[in-house]
């Protein structure tokens, strides 16, 4: 389906659900405009802006959530490149250190996990199906990673600084 206007012409496709994505390379600063969350093998921007954020709260005792998440660097299974190192973390392990911090990783919007089910012949469909399988992929928003890993630096430089001064 095409979708144009005397400025924008372009494409339509639309999902399961029936939400329209298009592509507008005459939109400020983007080409692709989605209603809803994207999930990418590639660098995403998201806005960060203060008016539309309600009880904030610190972030506490970061230093000790961060420090069991391991950073690593390996190849992906699932491109056609599979000689190039990427960097990140392993979902499952930043899952882990939430659960034994206490934290439910449900309740932070960092996580994301898609679900789907596929055939022997790979077909997959996006609800529970006989003959089909579950299969599950986890991932992490890394720009609100980002925020616990800069809040456990932030703790930690004020205790060296408090240590510090007790010895000056």
């Amino acid at each position: 389906q095409w979708m144009g206007s005397s400025d924008v012409r372009g494409t339509v496709f639309y999902d399961a659900n029936n939400t329209a994505y298009y592509l507008d390379a005459n939109a400020t600063g983007t080409s692709l405009n989605v209603a809803g969350a994207i999930i990418a093998a590639g660098n995403v921007t998201a806005y960060s802006d203060l008016k539309f954020k309600e009880n904030i709260k610190v972030i506490p005792d970061a230093v000790e959530k961060v420090k069991a998440i391991r950073g690593v660097t390996y190849t992906r299974n699932d491109l056609e490149d599979r000689e190039v190192r990427h960097t990140g973390v392993i979902a499952q392990d930043v899952q882990q250190a939430f659960t034994d911090e206490g934290l439910d990783s449900s309740n932070y919007g960092l996580f994301i996990s898609s679900t789907w089910w596929e055939n022997e012949e790979g077909e997959t469909k996006q609800e529970a199906t006989e003959g089909y399988t579950e299969r599950t992929r986890l991932g992490i928003r890394y720009p609100e990673l980002l925020c616990f890993i800069s809040s456990a630096i932030e703790q930690r430089l004020t205790d060296i600084e408090t240590r510090l001064t007790t010895l000056e």
